[in-house]
C-alpha cells in the first residue's frame, strides 16, 4: 500500500490532472499526469467496470499497478501527480508485462529521474 502522502484521493485533483495534463496510452494501460507544486508525486489508480467487470480481479490490477509504482517512486520525478488508467485487456497482462508497459510510458514521458 502507498503512504497517504503519495495517494491522490480527492475528486478535484483527479480533475485537475485530467483537464491540464498530458497523457501517454497504450492499448492496455495509460498515464496522464500534471504538476502539483509539492514536494512528492501523488499517484490515483483507475479501473473502470468498462475494462474489467467484475469486482475481483478489478482489485487485482489495482493492487498491482500499486505495487509497481510503489517499487518505482524513487525513480520517479517529485513535483507531479499522476494517474494510472486501466483499459480493455489489462487483465490479461502478468505481472511482468504491466511493469514493462509502465515503465515505457513513463520512460516516454520523462518521468524517470536518472
Amino acid at each position: 500500500m502507498l503512504s497517504r502522502k503519495f495517494r491522490l484521493t480527492k475528486n478535484k485533483d483527479f480533475e485537475k490532472v485530467w483537464q491540464r495534463g498530458r497523457s501517454f496510452f497504450l492499448k492496455e494501460i495509460g498515464i496522464k499526469f500534471a504538476a502539483n507544486n509539492l514536494e512528492c508525486s501523488r499517484f490515483g489508480v483507475i479501473v473502470p467496470n468498462k475494462a474489467i467487470k467484475d469486482a475481483v480481479p478489478r482489485n487485482k490490477v489495482k493492487r498491482r499497478i500499486r505495487e509497481i509504482i510503489k517499487k518505482k517512486i524513487n525513480f520517479i520525478k517529485k513535483g507531479i501527480d499522476i494517474v494510472v488508467l486501466a483499459r480493455i485487456g489489462v487483465k490479461e497482462l502478468s505481472f511482468k508485462d504491466l511493469e514493462e508497459r509502465i515503465q515505457f510510458i513513463l520512460k516516454k514521458l520523462g518521468l524517470l529521474s536518472k
